[in-house]
């Protein structure tokens, strides 16, 4: 079920009380009709509103990075660069919009400094050095905050560490794995309507 899909059927609860008076059994043949009649049908592409494609493959990078893959999916088969430029497009503010745009430049900006190529060209070890004193600079700007709060915030307060845009991909990857289909499903191992009875299954761990 794609994550928009997941938010329509959520929505539709409001009116989920027609339902109780089904029959259980009708109830979960629906939900299975539903859910199988939304695999037979091929998702459509995502239309991209604000990333432009090297845009795009920026952020799907750093998505990848932040959230590899490992035995489960990464923040690319979930998809998160669209999520992201969902966020930006739909839900963002101006000055929101405008710090992530200044943030991918300044990536690709340390990117030429290191090797002359764009992000997605340099060699991994180069892309994770890039982050890693992305994070640095983000752990120390948080670590000044917390220390200026434990000092009765006297003296100038140092510049807020949400303000920075390795900060906003961090979260923003974190929220659209953890919505995605495969986060939260084969990462959390969730499922959206818990409780369907499925008969003749194999337990794990017998």
């Amino acid at each position: 079920m794609e994550r928009r899909d997941a938010l329509r059927l959520l929505a539709a609860t409001a009116v989920a009380p027609r339902f109780f008076d089904w029959d259980a059994g009708d109830l979960v043949a629906g939900l299975r009709h539903h859910m199988g009649t939304r695999r037979a049908r091929p998702a459509s592409p995502y239309a991209f509103q604000l990333l432009t494609p090297p845009q795009q493959a920026l952020v799907d990078e750093l998505t990848e990075l932040v959230i590899p893959a490992t035995a489960t999916p990464g923040a690319r088969q979930a998809r998160v660069v669209e999520f992201i430029d969902v966020i930006l497009a739909e839900w963002a503010t101006e000055n929101d919009r405008t710090l992530f745009m200044n943030g991918m430049a300044d990536v690709e900006a340390r990117a030429a400094a290191r090797g002359g190529a764009a992000f997605v060209r340099l060699p991994l070890a180069d892309r994770v050095a890039i982050c890693r004193a992305m994070d640095d600079e983000l752990t120390a700007l948080r670590a000044a905050n917390a220390d200026w709060q434990k000092a009765g915030r006297t003296g100038p307060r140092p510049r807020d560490h949400r303000g920075l845009f390795w900060h906003h991909v961090r979260q923003l990857t974190v929220a659209g794995y953890y919505t995605s289909e495969v986060g939260w499903t084969r990462e959390r191992k969730n499922v959206l309507i818990p409780g369907i009875y499925t008969p003749c299954m194999p337990v794990e761990g017998r």
